[in-house]
């Protein structure tokens, strides 16, 4: 069920920076939710301007623009899962944003009186600008956005998704100027850190004992430079319009023997896109707008099982796109190339881990799948 506090939270942030809620709309992705009633009611006091896509409403959108044909593009939307959102990027697009920012209803946006002033909407508003901005590239060829934080005590942390082989590396910074395709905010409060590093600190409830206080120095925000990858949650995550073609959110939940694939689906997703985005000279900056992350506790060795085949085949994914070297242009037909690329080549490598084969191909038929829905659509 929505929370309303968390509604609440980017109302009074949009009104105390922006003057007003015109300026964006809330569309909220319905995932068989029991509480249709009620997080209407929560969204009708909040006050925001809100399109709510239950089920039903779902079913007849792709009945009403797909026809006949409308149960195999409508398979290609992730359900039951929070890579439902990409049912979002859709209808955002169709109603005209600029700009798709994703929220995860665990993170809450902060105004003034927090001492923390950081304008929610504003702070992304740099997508589809051209901008000249510190850059960083790392000598592992991995950036790691908590590097950019202040924590309490202090301690190198490392996002949920790092690759455990590339934990060592020098960062160089240098001025650059491009134009920025995607902003993912970072926050304060709890990391997100995987259940490895939760478990390294002795905490059993999923949260770690080190809190994020904020930026670690007055540069709080940096663009990722080409060549150098970071792993990118879709928490608190804005994206150019233009970018539709490839963010669709990669679902999970392979089952390996008694334990599930799990808990990287947004990382594998956001990793294609820097790939692509380092071949059209696009940038994606990492910092600006922070959010307070106020994760609900829970078991860290259920959140271990979830991750730990995450963990073992991300490895694998994030070598393979690394070294792949694309030839094409456009954002669509990179995609593309990337994701024959990964059902060709890359499941030839899997061969000692078969029983991943079939799922794996149909993720990257539903990626394929979303190429066409996109285009369909009329919105590539």
């Amino acid at each position: 069920m929505l929370r309303e506090e968390f509604c609440l939270s980017y109302r009074d942030n949009f009104l105390e920076f922006a003057g007003d809620l015109s300026c964006a709309r809330l569309f909220v992705v319905d995932d068989y939710s029991p509480c249709f009633d009620e997080n209407c009611k929560v969204l009708e006091k909040c006050g925001l301007p809100y399109e709510y896509w239950s089920i039903r409403s779902q079913i007849d959108f792709f009945r009403k623009n797909f026809d006949g044909r409308w149960e195999r593009y409508w398979s290609i939307i992730p359900h039951r899962t929070d890579a439902s959102r990409s049912f979002g990027y859709l209808v955002a697009a169709r109603w005209g944003a600029d700009v798709i920012i994703t929220i995860d209803d665990d993170n809450y946006a902060v105004g003034k009186s927090t001492g923390l002033d950081y304008d929610y909407l504003g702070s992304h508003d740099v997508v589809n600008s051209e901008r000249e901005i510190a850059e960083v590239h790392s000598t592992s060829r991995w950036f790691n956005p908590i590097s950019m934080l202040m924590t309490k005590p202090d301690k190198d942390l490392y996002a949920r998704g790092y690759p455990y082989s590339r934990r060592f590396g020098e960062l160089n910074y240098h001025i650059c100027k491009g134009r920025i395709a995607m902003n993912v905010g970072l926050w304060t409060g709890v990391p997100d850190v995987d259940s490895l590093s939760v478990l390294a600190e002795g905490s059993l409830n999923g949260l770690p004992k080190t809190r994020v206080l904020g930026f670690r120095s007055g540069l709080n925000r940096l663009a990722i430079g080409k060549g150098t990858l970071a792993p990118l949650n879709t928490a608190n995550t804005a994206y150019s319009r233009k970018l539709l073609p490839i963010i669709y959110d990669t679902f999970q939940g392979a089952q390996i023997g008694e334990l599930r694939l799990d808990r990287f689906g947004d990382i594998w997703c956001n990793l294609v896109v820097k790939k692509i985005l380092d071949q059209t000279g696009d940038r994606i900056c990492v910092g600006m707008p922070l959010v307070e992350h106020r994760r609900e506790p829970r078991s860290t060795f259920d959140d271990f099982r979830k991750e730990f085949w995450g963990i073992v085949v991300s490895e694998r994914v994030f070598d393979f796109i690394e070294r792949l070297d694309l030839q094409s242009r456009s954002y669509g037909n990179l995609y593309q190339e990337i994701v024959e690329s990964l059902r060709g080549e890359f499941l030839r490598q899997l061969d000692d881990l078969r029983c991943l084969h079939e799922y794996f191909g149909k993720l990257f038929a539903s990626m394929l799948g979303w190429l066409d829905v996109v285009e369909q659509l009329g919105l590539a």
